[in-house]
């Protein structure tokens, strides 16, 4: 038997037991399938034996009931987003056996939480769609939404890291001048549009400033704009005033995978689209809404419909605005609904495209003299050192792992430093520091500190568990100060 090398989606799940009061009718509580080909009464046995696990479970803790399921050859993950409205996943484990833990747990249940937090910044949540039209509407939507969100679920769960378990931004490192003039432009736009509510800047796939105080919805946001299969412009979000399939804003990295091997896993057409495809100018405009402008610039008289995105802990219905200069500097407007004639006037755009036509060359310029000068200084570091920072209260996120060719690692260490998130995130454990000295005699610290993570991996092997620490030392109080204050 040929070997798997990867993990598989058997199924992803949708239900809603009210919908089914009797077991006659079992199968209505079924709002979502897939894949949708899959035998009604197969679905109806999976539910089945998800409920009976919750119910179960709800028995000895009410608050927290069965949340993941782990048999020989695969592994169930279930949540409870939304009163009465579960998630369920289950995938077949790599084989042979003994890959079976390149899967973690929190790898499984983060991604059934992008996958709802992806619908909700869409639809606003499952229940207000069933409400508000009706369940037929909602098993609509689900299809539309999750038949194309769940087709590049292979790419994750063939290659989980840390990336996949952590709840990360790229924010861009800047010195403190130019980060102060990003703010200052914001506040002038801000000050001369009041309809605009809350502002993101972004350099490339990283985030300089961000308006948006709730984590979760500015996470969704990125994670959408900028993932590599749906930040495309014919995705029924943004416009197509640039190549199809080509992306918004430049993709962000999805494993700890070097750029060449993440660039030979990209699909033929996708590399051949990039070959035949060279871009002879940057792009500058309006990406939402629609214009009707075209990459020469010119404008047709097209009506202008305004996207609609939820928002916020209470799920604000938002108009988005998204404008671009040169490919790398974009500026996203979240406006509120209450503004819908300001969104549909050409006009506001007009003035919009004023405002920045005066103020973007500098501040493209400025940002783009500080990512250099930011990049220099790090260069050593991250050419000699591979390691990993996350910062669980803004999100942020930083490493030197894949970026260069001396920085790559193997399997066996992603699959190690997978392991020591698990340990960090136990409360039984509640570690702070851990090290390791892995079979192919790499070490590999890792240490939290206030919601602070940093992995480093050393590939001396002669080292003692002394000379580790001291490098650890070394490495975090010269170039990451003030990480580690307890």
């Amino acid at each position: 038997m040929v070997a798997d090398a990867a993990a598989k989606l058997v199924y992803f799940s949708v239900f809603d037991p009210s919908l089914a009061p009797s077991e006659e009718c079992a199968g209505d509580q079924i709002c979502y399938f897939h894949p949708n080909t899959t035998p009604a009464n197969y679905q109806i046995r999976q539910v089945g034996l998800a409920q009976a696990l919750i119910n179960f479970t709800t028995s000895f803790s009410p608050h927290r009931p069965c949340e993941i399921v782990h048999t020989k050859l695969h592994r169930i993950a279930m949540i409870q987003p939304e009163p009465s409205y579960w998630i369920i996943i289950k995938v077949g484990l790599p084989t042979p056996a003994r890959d079976a833990m390149e899967l973690p747990d929190l790898v499984l249940q983060k991604l059934l939480w992008k996958a709802y937090n992806a619908f909700k910044l869409l639809n606003k949540s499952f229940a207000h769609v069933n409400t508000s039209q009706s369940p037929g509407a909602l098993r609509q939507r689900l299809d539309e939404f999750y038949s194309a969100y769940l087709a590049k679920l292979p790419l994750y769960l063939s290659h989980p890291d840390l990336i996949s378990s952590l709840d990360t931004l790229h924010f861009l490192p800047l010195y403190r001048a130019p980060y102060l003039q990003t703010l200052s432009l914001v506040q002038d736009l801000e000050a001369r549009f009041a309809n605009i509510a809350a502002t993101l800047v972004l350099w490339k796939h990283h985030l300089v400033s961000s308006g948006l105080n709730d984590l979760v919805h500015l996470k969704s946001f990125y994670d959408y704009i900028t993932d590599p299969e749906t930040g495309k412009i014919a995705d029924g979000v943004v416009s197509m005033v640039k190549p199809k399939g080509e992306p918004v804003i430049s993709s962000r990295p999805t494993t700890l995978r070097s750029n060449a091997s993440a660039l030979a896993a990209q699909s033929p057409s996708a590399l051949l689209f990039s070959a035949l495809s060279p871009r002879s100018s940057k792009f500058t405009g309006f990406i939402v809404p629609a214009l009707g402008e075209t990459i020469a610039g010119t404008t047709t008289s097209m009506s202008i419909h305004p996207k609609k995105l939820y928002i916020g802990p209470d799920a604000e219905e938002m108009f988005l605005v998204v404008y671009q200069y040169r490919d790398d500097l974009t500026i996203v407007l979240f406006i509120s609904s209450e503004h819908q004639t300001a969104v549909q006037d050409r006009g506001f755009y007009t003035a919009l495209r004023t405002f920045f036509d005066s103020k973007l060359p500098t501040l493209a310029s400025v940002i783009s003299d500080g990512c250099s000068r930011t990049t220099k200084s790090s260069e050593y570091t991250d050419q000699h050192y591979r390691y990993l920072y996350y910062n669980a209260a803004n999100l942020a996120f930083k490493t030197s792992i894949g970026s260069y060719k001396t920085a790559a690692i193997t399997p066996e260490i992603v699959q190690c430093m997978n392991e020591l998130h698990e340990d960090f995130e136990s409360p039984v454990l509640n570690l702070t520091e851990t090290c390791v000295r892995s079979v192919s005699e790499f070490w590999i610290i890792g240490r939290k500190s206030q919601g602070r993570e940093f992995y480093l991996v050393l590939s001396k092997p002669e080292m003692t568990l002394l000379d580790v620490d001291e490098e650890m030392q070394k490495l975090t109080h010269t170039h990451f100060p003030n990480i580690f204050l307890d």
